[in-house]
């Protein structure tokens, strides 16, 4: 299945590290395009685009929602992975995002994107007994909005990522998560 990841973060932190790592390997398994999102009517019309193409297309977005193309990207979303770590801060902002975009979905229904959260750098290690029961608290809120994927690691090795294909250490610590979200979005029961 084709598979195009779209840079659309202005820090373009993806892109750029997929320029570094194809010089150090110039062959990769899916391309990776930069594409501005300021102006809602190009935005618009790149989706309407990309909808055309075989496959799937992945894009990393501005954690916010103050570029003026981000509600074309809602519109025309079939999901939102949405990441979060069990610090405030994270809490915080991902719960404002989340409500953002509920009443985003007031004012233009036809967002219709599911969410799948997915907790990151997990260490069984932290956490106190009222932290591990506010940390369920939060997931328990966070589904009421989507479906959880099994949350991956606080790993060394998740660090030293490229974007040309995981290692067996990252894909071991990542592929419960990834397979769930694969399955999610294409509708695959565990059973076939």
């Amino acid at each position: 299945m084709p598979l195009l990841v779209i840079d659309a973060d202005p820090q373009q932190t993806f892109s750029g590290r997929r320029k570094d790592d194809l010089r150090r390997q110039p062959e990769a398994p899916y391309k990776v395009q930069s594409m501005t999102i300021k102006n809602p009517e190009s935005t618009h019309v790149i989706m309407q685009n990309l909808r055309t193409l075989p496959g799937t297309t992945i894009i990393d977005t501005p954690g916010s929602l103050t570029q003026e193309g981000m509600l074309q990207l809602l519109i025309n979303a079939d999901y939102i992975i949405c990441p979060y770590h069990y610090d405030l801060n994270t809490i915080d902002s991902t719960r404002a995002f989340l409500l953002a975009i509920f009443r985003l979905r007031q004012s233009y229904p036809q967002i219709k994107a599911q969410f799948i959260f997915v907790c990151n750098k997990y260490d069984v290690r932290v956490g106190k007994n009222s932290e591990l029961k506010a940390w369920k608290i939060v997931d328990e809120y966070f589904q009421k909005f989507g479906i959880l994927a099994p949350r991956i690691g606080s790993y060394a090795d998740l660090e030293r990522y490229n974007t040309i294909g995981n290692n067996d250490k990252v894909a071991k610590h990542t592929k419960r998560c990834f397979d769930f979200i694969y399955k999610t979005i294409y509708n695959i029961d565990d059973n076939d």
